[in-house]
């Protein structure tokens, strides 16, 4: 069964690569910008490629393996959702097609930034009470803020007394 992008045939998504897509848009802020905007990141689907209908005839045992393991994850922090492939040689076979995440507490549990998560609204919420004009700067650079969180609230309150930056 294809395990790795550096494998000889071509690779069918397993779970960990679509946690490693969920995982960049999360360290681009992705998400956190949502949660700042005060939008949903979810729910959102992860695209997954599949075997086509003669690699399922061809590899049966290997897609078998592939769509057990997506069946065991189905439900609990993913959904997968399923559509049919195959045809004379082998029957219809429904087979992942998408993993969905459908509220933002599995997203932040699949990912485990849960506290993460928390301290950055904290921090945006005490950043809005204090300046809006930098809390706007933080809701764009969510990272940012994360990554001066022990510098933030000892920074921020002094910073704010500028006119300038004051709401």
């Amino acid at each position: 069964m294809p395990r790795s992008r550096s494998s000889q045939q071509a690779p069918w998504t397993i779970v960990e690569d679509a946690i490693a897509v969920l995982r960049r848009r999360w360290e681009r802020g992705d998400f956190l910008r949502d949660v700042a905007h005060g939008t949903s990141p979810t729910p959102l689907a992860v695209p997954l490629k599949g075997p086509t209908a003669a690699e399922t005839a061809d590899n049966f045992g290997d897609v078998q393996q592939w769509a057990t393991r997506w069946r065991e994850v189905d439900g609990r922090s993913l959904r997968v959702e399923y559509r049919s492939v195959g045809g004379r040689l082998i029957g219809t076979n429904q087979l992942p097609h998408k993993a969905w995440i459908d509220t933002p507490d599995a997203l932040w549990r699949t990912l485990g930034v849960q506290a993460q998560v928390h301290r950055y609204q904290t921090l945006l919420d005490l950043t809005r009470a204090v300046s809006p004009p930098i809390a706007a700067w933080a809701a764009e650079r969510p990272m940012k803020l994360l990554t001066h969180e022990q510098d933030w609230t000892r920074e921020v309150p002094p910073i704010a007394w500028r006119p300038d930056l004051r709401g």
